[in-house]
């Protein structure tokens, strides 16, 4: 039997909001099945403290760039700066989260406003097992379902659910929808 190569994805997260540069991130909802906008998912996680060792291996650290250049500029390459460096990772109860060390450039992004969100890169099993987290990038296009807004750690965004209150609400004013 041949044994297939794990797959790689860029995984668009949840939107950026609020004020401040944050130093943590997350990088992967909990949850049976980790759902996508562009519907490539859904992707699952078995053990989010063994995908924590797996993807930040000893001394080691992931480059948090922009709009995926690590994987689209740099094989042409052309530049590919990094503007984070994710140091740490922990397992949550809500997922997997990373540690930012922020770049001058990273740190004047996101206090800028210039990105809508994170996306971490992954690399997963046929099954769409998530194996590990290998880098992250400033993005405007999210694309992962059920992960924290960046510059608040202590809670969720329910886009679905927001959307439903939206239309539930247009309907109630006699907005055809």
């Amino acid at each position: 039997m041949s044994r297939k190569a794990p797959l790689t994805a860029l995984c668009a997260a949840t939107p950026i909001d609020g004020d401040g540069v944050p130093d943590w991130i997350h990088l992967v909802p909990a949850g049976g099945a980790i759902q996508t906008v562009d519907g490539r998912g859904p992707y699952r996680v078995r053990d989010y403290a063994a995908l924590a060792r797996t993807s930040l291996k000893a001394g080691g650290k992931l480059v948090l760039d922009e709009c995926h250049s690590t994987d689209k500029a740099a094989v042409l390459g052309l530049p590919a700066p990094a503007r984070g460096w994710i140091v740490e990772l922990q397992a949550r109860d809500d997922g997997l989260w990373g540690r930012v060390e922020w770049t001058e450039e990273g740190r004047r992004l996101m206090e800028a406003k210039a990105y809508a969100g994170i996306s971490p890169v992954v690399t997963h099993a046929q099954d769409k097992t998530v194996l590990a987290v290998l880098r992250a990038s400033l993005t405007n296009t999210p694309n992962l379902v059920g992960l924290t807004a960046l510059h608040s750690e202590e809670t969720s965004m329910d886009w679905k659910a927001k959307l439903i209150e939206l239309t539930t609400i247009l309907r109630e004013e006699g907005t055809k929808v």
